[in-house]
């Protein structure tokens, strides 16, 4: 009876050993998943302004930008980085590629966007 007791309690002990490490798989999903997503909206806004700008005025350029959020009852920053690289493809049209990297639980990660800006200058 006793032996039963004992591989009963190390059943339960695996079995709960691995609902833990698939919660702490999801959290690194979901921090990861929300990442994306900033730098998407970033990228995104980023060319807005750009697509806003006069045409001689959109040029190569990078910042920083710092995202903060409670996180599982924890407050958690990350930055974002972005660099704006312009190319021209000739007088009227100009590539803009924003591209966003930041550090995540796995390395340094990133998201890029591009859009054509026409001129007529």
């Amino acid at each position: 009876m006793l032996l039963e007791i004992l591989i009963g309690l190390a059943v339960l002990i695996m079995v709960f050993l691995g609902v833990a490490s698939v919660f702490s798989s999801s959290h690194s999903f979901l921090k990861h998943s929300s990442n994306i997503a900033k730098a998407s909206v970033l990228a995104e806004t980023l060319l807005e302004k750009e697509r806003r700008l006069p045409f001689d005025e959109v040029v190569n350029s990078s910042g920083q930008f710092t995202s903060s959020e409670v996180f599982n009852g924890a407050l958690s920053s990350t930055i974002f980085n972005y660099s704006i690289t312009v190319t021209n493809k000739n007088r009227y049209i100009k590539e803009v590629k924003v591209t966003i990297t930041w550090t995540g639980t796995v390395g340094v990660r990133y998201f890029s966007s591009t859009t054509l800006i026409y001129g007529n200058t």
